[in-house]
């Protein structure tokens, strides 16, 4: 069976451009801007191995680590406790998982992420956490030298706070206004 030619190919073409012009217009029009409003973080670090710190990483010194860096950048660090009170209070999440390949060398993945709170009903009687944001990396790292984790974490922190810091541009200005 031959296939059917359109009756009016102008205007199958004339709609085909005018949906595509719709949605280019569109894509910038729709920014969600995810961390608008976010200025309380509980932080958690998980995976790192406590056997990790005779290779020179802890999950201690990545959460003071990067706690200092949200401080610096006006966010507040909040305890589990805290977190569970606020509604407006999100989760910021590092992850880190390693496994160990026959060549003793590491393969490794690293991931930052931020859970928001979003009500379950107008009384806001309940929550549900979703994921807004996400960023990560993943490599193979020598056991002997694991340091270098600290810097691929120092650069998803610094990512996520340019990211605030784009959502945030009034609480951002304010904030070096209240540092000078």
């Amino acid at each position: 069976m031959p296939a059917r030619r359109p009756r009016h190919p102008l205007a199958a073409l004339l709609l085909a451009l005018v949906s595509t012009i719709v949605l280019a217009q569109s894509d910038g029009a729709f920014e969600a801007q995810p961390l608008a409003g976010v200025n309380r973080v509980e932080l958690t670090v998980t995976g790192v191995p406590d056997d990790f710190a005779r290779y020179g990483l802890t999950a201690h010194e990545l959460r003071e680590r990067i706690s200092a860096a949200l401080t610096g950048h006006g966010l507040e660090v909040v305890d589990a406790a805290s977190a569970a009170r606020d509604p407006r209070a999100a989760r910021l999440h590092l992850r880190f998982d390693a496994n160990r390949n026959p060549y003793a060398f590491y393969h490794y993945g690293i991931s930052l992420r931020l859970l928001r709170k979003l009500p379950l009903d107008a009384a806001a009687a309940g929550y549900v956490a979703t994921e807004v944001w996400s960023a990560g990396r993943h490599g193979v790292i020598e056991p002997a030298d694991m340091k270098p984790i600290y810097g691929f974490a120092d650069e998803l922190v610094a990512r996520f706070l340019a990211e605030h810091g784009r959502d945030n541009a009034a609480a951002a200005t304010a904030l070096r206004a209240r540092n000078t």
